[in-house]
């Protein structure tokens, strides 16, 4: 038996306790509080079904309890029955206006007190019972209001829509959210309006059961194979619902088999026919499906059927008015379309009359013209036509009517307003029932920015993009036209000027490349200054220029034209706050009717360019025949150079190095020595130049690195009475740029077994100002692998001094220039001395190339210099006649008396191989 709570509230506990004794023979639950804080914070826990409160308390009084009581919301409807010994009228409104239910006057009557509570009790099950009826009922209406919000949307669309299938994705979706079922399917059972593309065409055998495919899938996926209809009798197509259940026979494993599903399938009809079934599949616990839902889907099927009928309806509607439509409809829907498309296309239209006169222009046409409709209206097309282009387009338009081919031409209009503009234009003929021209429809489509984009690519094909110079594509059809003219007409000269700037890259390099590209602009713009109107520039290079000077009264002029351009030259050019100061080397072409093609021409004007750079720069050659005889001389020796690497053509040869103050040989230097198959022995002041400048300097470099360190570990071995020796090897200027320079050589002398200390690089001082800090990075690594370092050529440079106490060196080398030179207090005496010096203040040793008399010895003796290699010592040799002079024929390894050394030493220079000096300081 459930108990009532009740709760009392009363600061004195006796009267509780009457209360309670009152109340004994009831089923009620007594709770009791003593002050008002008490009651409000014991409701959730208590839970009471009457409250009796008692209203003169401390603190919160009965009133105010009873007013936050009704204000609360879960607890507004728990009776109250105020308990206390006020009887004024005042009193009591106060109490009731609180929210109080009833009250019970002191001292309390026990049947009074029974009876209010017992009625109070009675009257919140009344109230619980009244709320759950209006929660039920307000249910039922909200149901049915979502009902009728679906059939109403259903019916909206249906009076809205022709389109069956999105009629059939708006019910199934509607369904599904209002029912939230399982899923919501229309199956068909024959085929309608609907095509085979469609979402909703499933055709199905009449001689099988039905296959039950879902047309549009709801929002959980369901297989369903097979349906078996039960109870419901196809052949009359009536309008029962029917339950299908247990209809699943593909469930997936989300769907237990052990699970009631339930679905209910309300039938579709088409003119009293049964079409296919609005099915409904739930899995709730529920074995009837509630007569409102199933009388919701019936009206549902029902204004399915009633879409059905009207899309078929509809559709044959549309059937009939294409066919009945009639010809000024058509006509007139045709024109306003016509006119609407005309004037949203982004190309004029135009029509005319037979006679070419105007008739309509649409709005882009009078865009593109700045002729408005009213001013174009009679006008003939010849009007607005381009008087340049009149008669190509009456010769295209001559061709469109006698050949009949299409009339397509681009051609220029005049405009009203603004620049004339390039259009592309279409002409088509109109024709009557008679087959006759009654005039003519065309479009115009601007293409103005089209060839001004091409017009601009073209410039840039033909020009150099930083001086806006032609290029040397243009500037080959210029010298086509030159050679072409000066074999038409014999008094016709010309010449060809091939200009270089002479240490461009340093510039570059120093300043920077904007600067250099500024300097080339200004470059330009000087030249253009300086030449005729008759004159073509052109740049076809980095920092090179061509300049074709026509109609010369004489050759001379060309020579006249190169001068001056030196001459300007010499003038700084101002560039932020660098004064530069350029010059140039200028090759000259004299043209004759003998040049058949531009590359010709260009060859020997660059032939004769080199060849003024070679002379000294800031000078001009006149090409000659002789030029070009060289010219192909050095492209065969570069041909020739690359196949003597795979041939084997090159050999190492060694110059000795002797400590002159004990007369002790302490090492070579290996120099690279070229045997030609036809041409014999090739100065390596010949080929070297050419293999640094062809890239070829790098494989030579690596194949001599290794030859040397061989020989040398080979030498060692062989004779360990003459160690320690060491070898020098030269560096390129294209080896110290190369990044992996230092880990190829340390890989070098590990696949040979040499120790690096044994290993000395030389470099050219000149090598040093073009990245000193790069190279004195690189150096301190080779330094760090305990691999020597020797500057080269030492004296011949102009910057190495100021860099000289930073570079890791061993060793200077004194030029053979200032050694071969050398006379008592003559001024090369000096420098020598002073390099000598030098060395001494910094640590380094020197070693004093190109020793080729005794008198030369002595002084390098007596001004202290360490070591000393040259022809009074012994020219380069092959590895054989080293063995043989140096560690066979008992020559000491110590001290080489002196009086020995001139005799053996003029044997060696008057050995058969053909006095050579070693290579150049930029060779291997």
């Amino acid at each position: 038996m459930a108990y009532s709570s009740v709760l009392v509230v009363d600061d004195e506990p006796d009267n509780f306790d009457v209360i309670e004794s009152l109340l004994s023979d009831r089923p009620y639950q007594l709770h009791y509080v003593s002050n008002g804080i008490d009651a409000l914070e014991s409701l959730d826990l208590f839970q009471p079904d009457v409250i009796l409160l008692d209203v003169m308390m401390p603190g919160l009084d009965g009133i105010e309890v009873c007013a936050r009581i009704k204000a609360m919301p879960d607890w507004h409807t728990v009776p109250i029955v105020i308990v206390t010994a006020l009887t004024e009228k005042k009193d009591l409104a106060r109490c009731m206006a609180a929210g109080a239910d009833d009250f019970i006057t002191k001292p309390i009557n026990g049947i009074e007190l029974r009876a209010r509570v017992q009625s109070m009790l009675r009257i919140k099950q009344t109230y619980i019972d009244l709320e759950q009826q209006v929660q039920t009922r307000t249910a039922a209406l909200q149901a049915k209001a979502e009902r009728d919000r679906v059939l109403s949307i259903i019916a909206t669309q249906i009076c809205a829509s022709f389109d069956f299938n999105e009629i059939v994705e708006t019910t199934v979706q509607e369904v599904q959210q209002l029912f939230q079922c399982r899923a919501v399917a229309i199956w068909q059972l024959q085929s309608s309006i609907a095509d085979h593309n469609s979402q909703v065409a499933t055709v199905v055998a009449a001689a099988q059961d039905p296959i039950m495919a879902p047309l549009l899938k709801a929002r959980d996926q369901i297989h369903l194979s097979r349906v078996r209809l039960q109870a419901y009798p196809l052949e009359k197509g009536n309008d029962a619902t029917v339950h299908f259940q247990d209809l699943m026979t593909d469930c997936p494993e989300k769907f237990p088999r052990t699970a009631h599903c339930q679905q209910l399938a309300v039938p579709i009809l088409q003119n009293e026919k049964l079409w296919g079934f609005l099915s409904v599949i739930n899995c709730q616990s529920s074995e009837h499906w509630p007569t409102e839902e199933q009388e919701f889907l019936k009206q549902l099927s029902t204004q399915l059927a009633i879409a059905l009928q009207q899309a078929q309806a509809y559709h044959q509607l549309q059937t009939e008015l294409n066919e009945r439509r009639q010809t000024e409809v058509r006509l007139r829907e045709s024109e306003q379309r016509y006119i609407n498309l005309a004037n949203a296309v982004p190309v004029g239209i135009f029509r005319t009359d037979a006679n070419h006169q105007c008739l309509y222009v649409n709005q882009r046409w009078s865009q593109i013209t700045g002729y408005s409709t009213r001013a174009a209206m009679g006008m003939g097309w010849l009007d607005y036509i381009h008087p340049d282009d009149q008669v190509k387009f009456q010769d295209e338009w001559q061709r469109f009517v006698n050949e009949q081919r299409p009339f397509q031409l681009e051609y220029r209009l005049r405009s009203d307003c603004h620049e004339d503009p390039w259009v592309f234009g279409q002409v088509v003929a109109e024709y009557d029932a008679q087959d006759q021209v009654v005039g003519y429809v065309g479009t115009v489509t601007d293409i103005s920015a089209l060839k001004r984009a091409e017009a601009q690519i073209l410039h840039n094909a033909l020009h150099d993009l930083l001086t806006n110079l032609p290029n040397r594509s243009l500037l080959t059809e210029r010298l086509e036209l030159a050679i072409n003219r000066s074999k038409r007409v014999s008094s016709y000269r010309y010449a060809v000027l091939f200009l270089d700037l002479d240490q461009f890259k340093v510039i570059n390099d120093s300043l920077g490349h904007l600067i250099g590209d500024r300097l080339l602009v200004q470059m330009a713009q000087n030249l253009k200054s300086y030449l005729r109107f008759s004159d073509f520039l052109a740049r076809v290079g980095g920092d090179e220029f061509v300049i074709l000077l026509e109609d010369l009264e004489s050759l001379d002029a060309a020579v006249r034209m190169a001068e001056g351009i030196l001459s300007s030259f010499e003038k700084p050019i101002a560039i932020d706050d660098y004064e530069i100061v350029i010059t140039a080397s200028i090759g000259i072409v004299l043209g004759s009717a003998d040049y058949d093609h531009p590359s010709d021409l260009l060859r020997d004007a660059d032939i004769a360019m080199y060849r003024a750079k070679s002379s000294g720069r800031s000078t001009y050659k006149i090409f000659g025949a002789e030029m070009h005889h060289q010219a192909i001389n050095r492209l065969t020796l570069e041909t020739d150079l690359r196949k003597a690497l795979t041939q084997e053509e090159f050999r190492v040869y060694y110059q000795p190095v002797i400590n002159l103050a004990k007369g002790r040989l302490v090492g070579f230097e290996a120099l690279a020595r070229w045997h030609h198959a036809t041409r014999g022995w090739i100065s390596p002041a010949e080929f070297i130049p050419v293999a640094e400048e062809t890239g070829v300097i790098q494989q030579l470099s690596r194949w001599i690195l290794r030859q040397a360190c061989q020989q040398l570990l080979h030498w060692q071995r062989s004779f360990p009475e003459f160690a320690p020796l060491k070898m020098s090897v030269n560096l390129s200027a294209q080896e110290l740029r190369k990044p992996t320079m230092v880990s190829e050589i340390l890989q070098t002398l590990d696949e040979v077994g040499l120790e690096p200390h044994y290993l000395t690089l030389e470099i050219t001082e000149s090598m040093l100002i073009e990245d000193i800090n790069q190279t004195i990075e690189l150096l301190t690594e080779l330094k760090r692998h305990h691999i020597q370092i020797s500057i080269d050529d030492f004296g011949t440079g102009y910057s190495s001094l100021s860099y000289l106490h930073r570079l890791p060196a061993d060793y200077l080398k004194i030029d053979r220039s200032f050694v071969g030179q050398m006379e008592k207090g003559n001024r090369n005496f000096q420098v020598v001395s002073t390099i000598v010096a030098l060395s001494n203040q910094l640590g380094l040793d020197v070693v004093a190339e190109g020793v080729e008399t005794q008198q030369q010895l002595r002084w390098l003796e007596q001004l202290g210099c360490e070591f000393g290699q040259g022809y009074w010592f012994a020219k380069p040799l092959p590895p054989q006649e080293i063995e043989n002079q140096f560690f066979t024929e008992g020559l000491n390894p110590g001290l080489i008396e002196e009086e020995r050394r001139s005799v053996i030493n003029q044997s060696l220079v008057s050995h058969d191989q053909p006095r050579s000096g070693p290579c150049p300081s930029s060779s291997v």
